[in-house]
């Protein structure tokens, strides 16, 4: 192939490159101006610095938006989980003496055989006394703190999850001095490993834990109410079934949509 074959060829690759610069005649040529010099085309590529630099800038300011609605929600739920805790806390303090024996309680049946024991000497009876009955916690008392102690256990691992979760968050975004390609490497190799590792998945499991929590609680209190007062414990029921009613509904219906 001779080499003048060769020049259509390569003017329309030099066009490719020119024609973005320089504004061109007829026959392909920049064209030149009053001064000699070729015209600038008004259609120029834009110098706005490396390439690697503004994907950079503009995949940082991707994951702000993303991992800012995250941290926005971690917060939340540590505080809610927090609040929670302190509720259901102050209930167990009171609920779990009904799982042993009350030390007054203990005293008096020891005197009481100890009594029945003297009386029985002064008398000159010789008969064997009762042993005393290991204490065994009614099953209301058992139910009622197994309800509130998952309840705790919930919400306080939702709270430990979720400093975990913050820690995570706060190390993805925790930049290095590094230049725009390597910089783009490390990210990336963060993010592959934020997914496979299911942070997002970790982070929206957090309001289901608080949501399973909360409902033990309430299963408890009207556990605890019904066999206290069933006047308080209808009322009590009747709030709580409404909001539950309405979690189920919300939470089922768009699943048919």
């Amino acid at each position: 192939m001779s080499a003048s074959s060769d020049v259509p060829k390569i003017r329309r690759l030099l066009s490719l490159e020119v024609r973005n610069t320089f504004e061109l005649d007829e026959g392909g040529y920049p064209k030149a101006g009053h001064n000699g010099q070729a015209t600038k085309s008004k259609y120029t590529i834009p110098e706005d610095g490396d390439p690697w630099e503004n994907c950079y800038r503009k995949v940082k300011e991707y994951d702000d938006e993303l991992f800012k609605g995250w941290r926005d929600q971690v917060d939340k739920l540590l505080i809610f989980a927090s609040l929670l805790a302190a509720t259901v806390t102050s209930f167990v303090i009171d609920s779990w003496k009904n799982l042993q024996e009350d030390p007054i309680d203990k005293t008096n049946r020891i005197l009481e055989q100890l009594l029945i024991e003297v009386r029985n000497t002064n008398l000159g009876n010789v008969t064997a006394l009762p042993t005393l009955q290991p204490f065994i916690p009614s099953t209301s008392d058992v139910r009622l703190n197994i309800f509130w102690f998952m309840s705790l256990s919930l919400s306080l691992a939702t709270v430990l999850i979720g400093i975990i979760c913050s820690q995570w968050l706060r190390e993805y975004q925790r930049y290095t001095r590094l230049p725009p390609l390597d910089g783009m490497s490390v990210r990336q190799l963060r993010y592959e490993g934020l997914f496979a590792w299911k942070v997002p998945n970790i982070v929206m499991s957090l309001p289901v834990l608080l949501q399973i929590s909360l409902v033990l609680f309430f299963v408890g209190l009207l556990d605890q109410l019904w066999n206290l007062n069933s006047l308080v414990a209808a009322f009590a029921t009747v709030i709580i079934g409404l909001a539950l009613i309405f979690v189920i509904v919300t939470t089922l219906l768009p699943s048919y949509q």
